[in-house]
């Protein structure tokens, strides 16, 4: 029992950033998925808060690192435009499959008043989705992604993934509806590493997320019209 104390007290101070890091991620995705909000602005707040102003702060403040260093940077760009239309193409052909073939667009919903009106259809996914993605994408990708990726290299996509798809499991919120995001999350994760950047994988996401909800208003105006 000692020489396991012993080891795990050795393997903390090898890699003590790397562990209070970690604890610092979950500890911020379980505070966003659990902390009471009732109004939609409290959800904002506290998305902002936890997956934003928190690790923003730790960066700063306590690692004394550039936000620059975690994504928040130009990077690659010929990696990032490459990587990003190979995954583009490959994610529109998959969702044309979806909808076509099985009963996503039965299951699948987007907001009513951008269903129904081109300027809040735009509105809506440049503020609302883009600032989601935007907390995502540095969260899951900048602040924990390249957190570890100098440890671990490519594996350190497979985290944020999979932290993801956990507390997606634990809070009931897996379904065909969000199954998106967990292949954005791996795509996103592929982008964001080859390039050193979040753009990328935030205009990728973001694209995708906007050809989805438009193939759906437009299939299902063309249900409705026959």
């Amino acid at each position: 029992m000692r020489r396991f104390f012993q080891k795990t007290e050795g393997f903390f101070l090898r890699n003590r950033e790397s562990v209070i890091t970690f604890i610092l991620a979950v500890a911020c995705i379980f505070l966003y998925s659990f902390f009471p909000v009732s109004t939609g602005p409290q959800k904002i707040f506290s998305n902002i808060t936890f997956l934003l102003i928190i690790p923003a702060l730790y960066i700063k403040i306590i690692l004394k690192k550039k936000l620059k260093d975690f994504g928040l940077q130009a990077g690659d760009w010929k990696k990032g435009v490459f990587w990003s239309i190979f995954f583009l193409a490959i994610l529109i052909a998959i969702l044309y499959l979806a909808f076509n073939y099985t009963d996503l667009a039965q299951k699948y919903q987007v907001n009513g008043y951008a269903a129904g009106d081109f300027r809040f259809f735009v509105g809506y996914e440049i503020l609302i989705v883009g600032m989601f993605l935007f907390l995502y994408e540095f969260f899951y990708r900048g602040f924990i992604l390249f957190s570890f990726s100098k440890k671990i290299g490519m594996w350190a996509i497979l985290i944020p993934a999979g932290l993801f798809f956990i507390f997606s499991l634990i809070t009931n919120n897996f379904n065909w509806e969000n199954a998106n995001f967990l292949v954005l999350s791996l795509v996103s994760g592929v982008i964001a590493y080859k390039s050193r950047s979040i753009w990328y994988s935030f205009i990728t996401s973001l694209v995708f997320i906007a050809l989805m909800d438009a193939f759906w208003i437009s299939l299902n105006s063309a249900t409705k019209l026959k």
